[in-house]
């Protein structure tokens, strides 16, 4: 995924221009280098280690494509800071930003003295230490936008402190505290209209796991100053998503109201109070018992309710490790789910959306594979990383919750709302433009009703603009746009479902590029209903598509002749599903509508009693076929012995 933002940056090869000394700073190149590709910008680094280097470095400076300059500590004894303000100036009166990163405090303090007009007066050492590091934003300061005033966690510590002159130009962006030592790290000010900010270098974070609470924290804090910097100096030039979106999702429940503790009617008046919008994971094995009351509810409020795909039977593991669930009968299970969502959608003139949230846990890749080529959009689950399979090691994996990586088939990572939810991921989320997505199930309402309005009151705080909406709306618009210097859009498309929209009052050409895995053949691209053209290369695919003003269009892209669902058996055979269905309810619906039968919920799964489930199930199930075996061998008997008699007669 990431290889491919590179490959979509080489033409803007100095977007960002870093000047250090050779050899001397290797982690904050990689830095960089890092920050750089998440937004889809290209760095060239030059190299400042005599006077006579400022000639490149001005020479680059000047180029009209330059977005942002950064510079470290040890390379500015070789600069003219005047010279190089001159360079950052545009014949428009427009002014490049400036960073300057101290990489430690040895011999920075005139240096920086110099370069700040007096308002640092250098770097101190940090003492040594081993309690966790935190990172302070600011508070109400614009250019942090949604992280102001929040204090992730860090696990990487800063190369020295900032010393600070009383000068009240100076605003402080962010702070590092250990619980015992509290250091400027992050500054900005500006200098006859030249906006500049310094930042402590970071020192490289190991591989953090792409599981956990604390890992976005992590990531982010070792990379903080370099993100709000470019996303700052690139604006619209940097890969950004069409807006912000979040969506709340409740797993399992079928229309029937109230299930369990969901009240649907009930939890509409939440929806409207404190503005968010409920998708339901519906399990496709209820396909034809829907209650009428609630069909007309989803069928009113749109907007609020929407349906997506919650496995097929969801009879225990179903999408789980192929010993237990071969490949072909998880493909069986795909195309049966379908063929059920299009009866459901036929009775009650409800849509649905395509998008798989797998019941339990993640699905192994060769699974997102036959999603992939069924036509599925993406899938959401609570990893994003398939069954079996290692997240890349890669910085940059834990700062988005979607991820191409595994068999070109968006995987996307949603957050249990069951559990406290971190304010802090939800700020940096918001400033990465991530998509907001939160799932719990009935019984998170057991309570109250209005379990998740906090949530929700704090993302619309932090993001007045979000849009709350379907995960299939969300899943449609999951594509990064930049704005090209011809004025056009490059758009980097992660679903294959997409809905463009010119937003502008000038018409444009986006500029799409897919990425696709090379071993499964893609079948067509189709904008609003007609054949497009595209270009295939190895890792991906690209195509035009022109808009007019607040115009949109649909793509769909497509890797199969789509199954013929009409031939797929959607009838419910299996005793043993049947049985599991019905003590789900049984457990949704009756026992955890009380105290006695949470309590007995409870000591259920504590003590794993879940797994004798299976075996009983299967018991009954053998225990059934056993008698009707039986059953059809006496009658059988019975048969014979009449034929017999009769012949005997």
């Amino acid at each position: 995924m990431f290889f491919i933002w590179a490959v979509c940056s080489s033409a803007w090869a100095s977007d960002v221009l870093l000047m250090t000394k050779t050899g001397s700073n290797a982690t904050l190149e990689d830095q960089v280098g890092h920050v750089s590709r998440f937004y889809g910008l290209g760095t060239q680094i030059i190299s400042i280690d005599a006077p006579i280097d400022s000639l490149s470095a001005i020479y680059a400076l000047k180029q009209p494509d330059v977005l942002a300059a950064i510079i470290s500590t040890d390379a500015l004894e070789n600069l003219d800071r005047a010279t190089i303000f001159d360079a950052l100036q545009r014949a428009n009166g427009f002014r490049i930003p400036l960073l300057i990163v101290a990489t430690g405090p040895r011999s920075t303090s005139p240096v920086l003295s110099i370069w700040s007009g007096g308002r640092i007066d250098g770097c101190k050492a940090v003492e040594s230490h081993t309690s966790e590091w935190r990172m302070m934003f600011a508070k109400e300061v614009d250019v942090l936008q949604q992280l102001a005033g929040f204090v992730p966690k860090s696990t990487t510590s800063p190369s020295c402190g900032l010393v600070l002159s009383h000068d009240k130009s100076v605003r402080a962006l962010a702070e590092m505290w250990n619980g015992n030592e509290k250091i400027s790290s992050f500054v900005d000010f500006s200098i006859n209209g030249q906006p500049v900010f310094v930042v402590t270098a970071m020192g490289s974070i190991n591989k953090v796991e792409q599981s956990g609470t604390t890992s976005l924290q992590e990531s982010f804090s070792s990379m903080a100053g370099l993100l709000v910097f470019l996303r700052y100096a690139a604006g619209e030039r940097a890969w950004h998503m069409p807006a912000h979106y979040a969506n709340l999702t409740v797993d399992d429940p079928w229309l029937t109201d109230p299930y369990g503790n969901l009240g649907y009617r009930a939890l509409l008046h939440e929806m409207k109070e404190h503005n968010f919008h409920t998708t339901i994971a519906f399990v496709p094995w209820n396909f034809d018992r829907s209650n009428l009351d609630v069909v007309s509810l989803f069928h009113n409020h749109a907007d609020l309710f929407s349906i997506c795909i919650h496995g097929n039977n969801h009879n225990h593991r179903e999408f789980g490790e192929y010993s237990a669930q071969p490949l072909n009968r998880q493909r069986d299970n795909i195309e049966q789910a379908l063929a059920r969502m299009e009866q459901f959608k036929k009775a009650t003139g409800l849509p649905y959306d395509r998008v798989m949230v797998f019941p339990h846990a993640v699905a192994p890749a060769g699974t997102f594979e036959t999603l992939k080529k069924s036509n599925y959009w993406a899938t959401v689950n609570s990893e994003n990383v398939p069954l079996g399979s290692i997240a890349p090691d890669d910085p940059l994996f834990p700062l988005s919750s979607w991820t191409l990586t595994f068999k070109g088939f968006p995987s996307v990572k949603r957050i249990s709302a069951e559990v406290p939810i971190s304010n802090t991921n939800i700020a940096i989320n918001a400033f990465l433009g991530n998509p907001q997505l939160f799932y719990v199930h009935q019984e998170f309402f057991e309570d109250r009703i209005d379990a998740f309005d906090a949530t929700a009151d704090e993302i619309n705080r932090l993001e007045p603009a979000v849009q709350w909406k379907s995960l299939g709306y969300i899943v449609r618009h999951l594509y990064l746009t930049r704005l090209r210097l011809d004025q056009d859009y490059d758009v980097l498309a992660i679903s294959s479902n997409l809905e463009l929209m010119n937003l502008t009052e000038r018409r444009v050409v986006f500029h799409v590029h897919k990425p696709e895995d090379p071993t499964i053949p893609l079948r067509s691209v189709v904008v609003n209903g007609v054949p497009a053209s595209y270009q295939a290369t190895s890792n991906e695919i690209r195509f035009d598509v022109v808009l007019e003003p607040k115009q949109s269009r649909d793509v769909e892209i497509s890797y199969s002749e789509g199954l013929t669902l009409a031939s797929v058996d959607i009838s419910k055979r299996s005793l043993l599903v049947a049985l599991d269905r019905r003590l789900s309810d049984f457990r949704d619906m009756v026992l955890s509508r009380s105290m006695l039968g949470r309590k007995i919920q409870f000591a259920y799964y504590k003590y794993r009693f879940d797994r004798i489930e299976r075996l009983i199930e299967r018991s009954i199930t053998i225990f059934f076929l056993v008698i009707a075996g039986l059953l059809l061998s006496r009658m059988v008997i019975s048969l014979r012995k009449r034929d017999m008699s009769t012949v005997e007669k």
